[in-house]
């Protein structure tokens, strides 16, 4: 009851608090266009102009995954996943990011038609940004190069600059967007506080701390700002939790007491066994 009172008074003050104010995401929108530009930049243009022997070709992020489909089965599959990870994906990301932020730029609070449409794309684009994976691609383009240069003539395309741009701009976006931004801009958590001594539940897809739903149509409990599903902490699960780790502790610990035992019995017989020939020798 007390952990209730304080986490429902908690939430309610800093959703009053840290509410969003009009303005806030124009330079979040600002570095996603700007993302977007040199996102087109990265794909235009090329990332190397390797020259060798008089022969020189130029490398893009496109061309690798396509060559990289020409071959068998396994390597076409690793073909397919650079292109998902460093084209199509972060073209989703961008779009989708784009659309949320200019919508929510654009419409005042008080609308709240778009509210769901709104949450849904967030939450998609928050788990598409985990598979967007430039900044890897861009560790492997440093690599390729440093290795590169040492047996050819490497010289760094419009292409290389853009992705390191690209990298540097989506860094920005991510720090002046932070963890809760957008979603306090799509619903305030103030409104969906509890009360001091309320049962509340905490979403895992948008971080809300809200008073326990009741139970939908679907027999299941839904966030009231993104739509996930609420799953309650099952009672005595921190209890369980602690007695399987203890309990894979000391089957550790037992075990690797009796492959000790194990080890030293054949060193002990083998012992025994020389000591006895060598008295029968004797």
């Amino acid at each position: 009851m007390g952990c209730r009172q304080i986490v429902g008074c908690c939430a309610g003050a800093v959703g009053r608090a840290c509410g969003v104010p009009r303005g806030a995401l124009a330079r979040p929108l600002a570095y996603v266009a700007a993302a977007m530009i040199l996102f087109g930049l990265v794909n235009g243009f090329a990332l190397f102009e390797i020259g060798l022997a008089g022969d020189r070709r130029s490398g893009m992020i496109m061309s690798g995954a396509i060559q990289l489909t020409r071959y068998s089965t396994a390597i076409a599959g690793v073909g397919v996943l650079v292109a998902l990870i460093s084209i199509i994906i972060p073209a989703l990301t961008l779009a989708l990011t784009f659309s949320v932020l200019a919508r929510l730029t654009s419409v005042p609070r008080e609308n709240r038609r778009f509210r769901p449409a709104l949450a849904a794309a967030w939450k998609l684009t928050r788990h598409l940004r985990l598979w967007s994976m430039l900044d890897v691609y861009l560790l492997g383009a440093v690599v390729a190069y440093n290795r590169l240069k040492r047996l050819a003539d490497v010289v760094i395309g419009a292409g290389g600059y853009a992705l390191a741009a690209f990298v540097f701009i989506q860094v920005l976006l991510e720090q002046s967007l932070g963890r809760q931004r957008v979603w306090r801009a799509i619903g305030d958590p103030a409104q969906y506080a509890p009360n001091p001594g309320e049962p509340w539940i905490l979403c895992l897809d948008c971080e809300l701390v809200t008073v326990a739903p009741a139970i939908g149509s679907d027999g299941r409990r839904r966030c009231p700002r993104c739509g996930s599903r609420l799953v309650p902490r099952r009672s005595g699960s921190l209890a369980t939790t602690a007695a399987f780790t203890l309990r894979k502790e000391s089957s550790t610990s037992s075990g690797s007491r009796s492959d000790g035992c194990i080890r030293r019995e054949p060193a002990r017989h083998a012992w025994r066994y020389g000591h006895r020939r060598k008295a029968s020798g004797a």
